[in-house]
């Protein structure tokens, strides 16, 4: 229990300097046009995407260590 609430604090500490606004107008704009692969893979390759790709991988990482660590525990 005491796990979660820490991460729950982590998680909100991390989301709240996001812009509501820009926010807001990325989840509205994502069903009414689709970007070219192109346009996508531009939107990628800028430096604020890959800290939070880099981010996101390392959180797999952790949350796949704690799968194996639970697999390979007694059985």
């Amino acid at each position: 229990m005491l796990t979660a609430l820490r991460l729950a604090l982590v998680f909100s500490n991390s989301l709240s300097p996001i812009d509501r606004d820009k926010f807001h107008a990325v989840i509205s704009n994502a069903g009414k046009d689709s970007p070219s692969l192109l346009g996508i893979g531009k939107q990628a390759a800028s430096k604020d995407a890959r800290r939070c790709m880099a981010a996101a991988v390392g959180l797999l990482n952790v949350f796949g260590e704690a799968l194996n660590a639970q697999q390979a525990g007694p059985t």
